[in-house]
């Protein structure tokens, strides 16, 4: 049975390799059968005109079905071996079925299979996969399986068929291509929401026990990938009535009740790295009209979006992004005397910001917002030329190889490995220079600072920002200082200093009563001297592993001499620098 075959402006591909593709006229046909419980139900035409998204499981799921399916069977046999035997089928092939054990759990008979399904899914992780392909139609969402999915597009000016093998999701209506801002949408009913991977509605912990009122849960769903925060106290649970939703719980501050900011940030619980989605959706109760603002932020705490809530009582607000969303605030505003409940929150699965590549692989982004994971790249000076193309071979199978116009090129990501682990340590410094470029100044030979990369002394750096390795970079709403002022920031306001200098192993600057201030580089807070320019012309952005971030242009502190697969070479006014590949994680063009 085909689905459809269709020439919507725009559908978005994204592909099991992290790639994912823009396209325009396309043929996509596949067979669909829905899947309620256990049973397969008659095979569902999905037209064209109705067709919004599909998500396919990772793993084959007709086979996982019949394999779940086997193992289920087996809990009731009268045989206590192959009893045994299903439940251990069921452990391995669970996740992903939580949802239907529980769904199954009501509806057995016997108090065994009732004690194996629960002993299971306390065993399981919390659900983030999905064994099951999901559709979603102007009907709602339908959960089944797809087979024989073939689609066949033109791609920068080249035939290509994509097969099920290597799709991971497919938005049909797709309308932004060439537009970073979020798609937003204000919804009443959750079956309307996009195809999303976790839903939280407080009603329990992953444990799967009920949580109480009082209780802080600023980390409950940290396995999941997410933790809250919340001002003035701790995010607990309430079981006030929300019109308009379902569930008996919401999630709030804890005193006072119904009022101030809840946070919350995507983390990967083991190793404590930053993590982002590229779909949240909330459910937020007790709320008025312009009453409740929602912002997002990326890893490096820049908003990407925000929305204000528009309805009385209850409204799901629902972003779908390009750019990660690292960290989202959702905060009452004073002025209208606002209070806050959330009843649920939908997202997609937390990643990491690059995918995993291997040795030789690349990310390459597009000037539209397309990421293609290739395996070989050739990257040469001939980047910067606008008139060219530059030829790279994609991962996926969907093309030997593709010749894209430099002038389309966005950013080639080299190395997918997380920022080294930067202890706190009295070894060296943050420093911010005019045109943006972030440099680690060393101190540990007893010496000035210096950039062990340019092998500059911290007095040659035209320094924007300082600040010490162990903490984060504060941004100040305005860097306005008097004249011949700098300001220091241990809180939000700055302390204004004069006559400052940078010594061995510490820092010193005068207060205007004449008091002088000093301050170990291990211990120094974010000091401000002047803002980053807003006038630099960039040719290209060197992001190293470590985190340093080398800025070049013809405005710039420093200048690209050369460009080649072994090295960067860059210069300055008081030197030359040579970079290897090996220590590069991402250039921006």
């Amino acid at each position: 049975m085909g689905i459809s075959r269709g020439a919507h402006p725009y559908s978005e591909i994204t592909l099991k390799d992290g790639s994912r593709i823009t396209i325009g006229t396309y043929s996509f046909s596949a067979d669909f059968i829905e899947v309620d419980g256990l049973l397969e139900k008659t095979p569902i035409d999905l037209a064209n005109d109705k067709l919004i998204e599909i998500k396919l499981a990772a793993l084959e799921p007709q086979k996982k079905l019949s394999e779940f399916r086997s193992s289920i069977k087996e809990l009731k046999n009268p045989n206590f071996k192959i009893r045994e035997n299903g439940a251990s089928k069921l452990l391995k092939i669970g996740n992903g079925y939580q949802e239907n054990i529980r769904r199954i759990i009501p509806d057995s008979l016997d108090p065994e299979v009732r004690w194996r399904l629960r002993e299971t899914l306390n065993k399981l992780p919390p659900q983030n996969e999905h064994a099951l392909d999901r559709v979603r139609t102007t009907d709602g969402t339908k959960i089944g399986y797809i087979k024989n999915l073939l689609l066949s597009t033109e791609y920068l000016d080249q035939s290509i068929n994509i097969s099920r093998d290597e799709i991971d999701r497919i938005n049909f209506k797709f309308t932004k291509p060439n537009d970073e801002s979020p798609d937003v949408t204000h919804e009443y009913n959750p079956s309307s929401l996009p195809i999303h991977d976790i839903h939280i509605d407080f009603e329990n912990s992953l444990s799967g026990r009920v949580l109480n009122e009082g209780q802080p849960i600023n980390d409950a769903y940290k396995n999941l990938g997410i933790t809250f925060d919340s001002t003035p106290s701790y995010l607990t649970i309430t079981s006030v009535v929300i019109p308009g939703t379902d569930g008996k719980y919401s999630a709030t501050n804890n005193k006072p009740l119904y009022e101030g900011a809840i946070n919350g940030s995507f983390i990967d619980p083991i190793t404590k790295n930053k993590l982002s989605v590229n779909y949240i959706a909330f459910n937020l109760g007790l709320i008025k009209p312009d009453g409740v603002k929602v912002s997002l932020l990326d890893d490096q705490n820049n908003e990407i979006s925000c929305e204000v809530t528009t309805a009385e009582s209850s409204q799901i607000i629902s972003f779908t992004s390009k750019i990660p969303i690292q960290r989202f605030k959702i905060s009452p505003i004073s002025e209208v005397n606002a209070t806050l409940a959330i009843a649920d929150i939908w997202f997609s699965r937390p990643k990491h910001k690059f995918p995993l590549l291997n040795k030789r692989q690349k990310q390459i982004e597009l000037t539209n917002g397309d990421i293609i994971i290739c395996n070989d790249f050739n990257i040469t000076n001939n980047l910067f030329n606008l008139g060219s193309k530059t030829k790279l071979y994609p991962n996926s199978n969907f093309s030997g190889e593709i010749n894209i116009p430099n002038k389309d090129l966005r950013s080639i990501v080299l190395s997918s490995s997380p920022k080294e682990n930067i202890l706190p340590n009295n070894n060296f410094i943050w420093c911010l220079l005019n045109d943006g470029s972030n440099l680690k100044l060393d101190y540990a030979q007893n010496k000035k600072p210096i950039n062990e990369l340019t092998n500059e002394m911290i007095d040659a750096l035209p320094i924007c920002s300082i600040w010490a390795s162990n903490k984060e970079l504060y941004y100040p709403p305005e860097i306005n200082y008097p004249k011949n002022k700098i300001g220091l920031y241990i809180r939000k306001d700055p302390i204004f200093l004069n006559n400052y200098s940078y010594e061995n192993n510490y820092f010193i600057a005068s207060k205007d009563n004449g008091t002088r201030i000093k301050y170990n580089y291990s211990r120094i807070p974010t000091i401000w001297i002047s803002d980053v320019s807003k006038n630099i012309k960039r040719k290209a952005v060197f992001e190293l592993l470590d985190g340093q971030r080398v800025v070049t242009g013809i405005d710039s502190y420093f200048k690209l001499l050369s460009f080649t697969e072994d090295e960067v070479i860059i210069e300055s006014a008081n030197n030359k620098a040579q970079i290897p590949f090996n220590l590069i994680k991402k250039i921006k063009l």
